[in-house]
């Protein structure tokens, strides 16, 4: 499964499978079964309604929920991970000059419990740091 979720209007060559769900499906002629994606407000959407039996019974149906990951709005797992890769204007520190966890954390390999970890023990550590003093933290 692969979410884009970035707008047909913020795309600069937008296509059928901008801002789209896109699904693996044998079946279809083009291997995909694409769910478009809609704005209400600035959140990505799609309609749904709960099915009828028949459609329940007959219908295709895709898995599209994540077993084992734990979601937490308030975590700041994600932010972290992108203030490693810039400097304090926002470019991108270049790869030989990031932090060791920044670029484990990017790793495609990486388990999202490990880069929660990862992320917690940092942040444990510029708090220490931080309540030494603030010049000690970025």
């Amino acid at each position: 499964m692969r979410v884009n979720d970035q707008p047909k209007f913020l795309t600069e060559n937008p296509s059928d499978d901008t801002h789209a769900i896109i699904l693996p499906d044998s079946e279809s002629k083009d291997g995909k079964y694409l769910i478009p994606l809609s704005l209400k407000g600035v959140t990505s959407t799609f309609p749904t309604q709960k099915p009828t039996v028949e459609e329940y019974k007959n219908c295709k149906q895709f898995e599209l929920t994540f077993e084992s990951f734990d979601y937490d709005p308030l975590s700041t797992c994600y932010e972290e991970q992108e203030d490693a890769l810039v400097d304090n204007l926002g470019q991108l520190i270049e790869t030989g000059d990031r932090p060791a966890h920044a670029r484990c954390l990017c790793s495609v390999s990486q388990s999202l419990t490990d880069a929660k970890d990862v992320s917690e023990a940092s942040s444990q550590g510029n708090a220490i740091l931080h309540d030494i003093s603030n010049t000690l933290n970025e």
